[in-house]
């Protein structure tokens, strides 16, 4: 199963914007931050934020930050 980076880095440019740009706004915060979770930089452990990114990318839980 791939993680959030692995999803990411496979999505086309437009479309990466958009996928940080919806996961940011359903959590109220910096697309900037969701970007940086989403290429690896950084990681959250806000389970409200790691239920909304695996909504949006179709990853399970328990695999967004799996190595």
């Amino acid at each position: 199963m791939e993680n959030l980076r692995v999803f990411y880095s496979k999505l086309e440019r437009g479309e990466k914007m958009k996928f940080c740009m919806s996961v940011a706004d359903a959590l109220d915060m910096s697309v900037d931050a969701v970007i940086r979770w989403c290429q690896g930089r950084g990681k959250t452990k806000d389970e409200k934020a790691i239920k909304v990114l695996s909504e949006c990318s179709g990853i399970p839980v328990e695999f967004i930050f799996a190595k």
